[in-house]
């Protein structure tokens, strides 16, 4: 199957932001378990360099989970915090998963080997260069443009090539700057809230932003030709699981 991206109007944000909230008041516990896992791997892959590269190959894995019992939810099936591992089973049906993650970590080398001198620079009191700032906001920016819906574009289809879901993350950032920037500053806003409540303030916030953009690649992706993805998020677009798990994955025009 294949994808294209869609613009959206920039009020779209808002359904997303709405859309997603209302996902995860169907199963909030189960969410909020999840999220925690994912935020404890990340967490470890910061904190222990060896487990890095580890957590950087769980984390497609995991992110497919936790966007497979989001459809499960609402389609109103019963479903536990295991579920979050269901996708390690279906290594050789999802190997684009390793991909995913082999290009994400080399994409992040040339930032990180930036942000690496700018903190050395900035514990010897020598300010960053004007130069370097722009360089790594630029890197940081065309990072986020190519891998932004990378996951999920693999998740619904799984057989395309990763050059290809790079490319449309990247054009579907592109052509959707507005109603991003809108979804990325109420973002900021659940952020702010929720970063002094330490742990439950963390795990609520990292549910509900993963639950809205999967709201927003959603509507932003639609199937080329005949293909078609069914999803139950929404009257108008919604995951059916039968057809996802038998690598059927289509998508449904509103």
């Amino acid at each position: 199957m294949q994808l294209e991206v869609q613009k959206r109007p920039t009020l779209s944000a808002f359904q997303w932001i709405k859309r997603g909230w209302r996902v995860f008041t169907l199963n909030p516990s189960v969410f909020m378990g999840m999220a925690g896992i994912m935020l404890l791997v990340a967490v470890l892959g910061m904190v222990i360099p060896l487990f890095n590269f580890v957590a950087f190959l769980l984390t497609p894995f995991l992110s497919a989970g936790f966007f497979q019992v989001a459809s499960q939810v609402e389609q109103e099936n019963n479903v536990e915090l295991g579920d979050l591992f269901q996708y390690f089973n279906r290594f050789k049906e999802y190997r684009i998963f390793f991909s995913v993650a082999a290009v994400t970590i080399l994409l992040n080398i040339p930032a990180s080997i930036l942000a690496t001198e700018i903190v050395q620079q900035a514990a010897e009191q020598i300010p960053p260069s004007m130069s370097d700032l722009i360089v790594i906001s630029v890197l940081m920016l065309v990072n986020f443009m190519l891998t932004a819906f990378l996951v999920q574009s693999a998740w619904v289809a799984p057989k395309s090539s990763v050059i290809d879901l790079l490319k449309m993350s990247f054009k579907a950032c592109w052509v959707n700057g507005l109603p991003l920037t809108v979804y990325g500053l109420v973002s900021m806003m659940i952020l702010v809230v929720s970063f002094p409540i330490l742990i439950i303030g963390w795990v609520i916030g990292y549910a509900v932003l993963t639950l809205m953009f999967l709201q927003a690649f959603l509507d932003i992706y639609r199937p080329v030709q005949n293909d078609s993805f069914d999803t139950d998020f929404d009257s108008e677009q919604s995951i059916d699981k039968n057809e996802h798990q038998n690598s059927e994955n289509r998508l449904d025009g509103e």
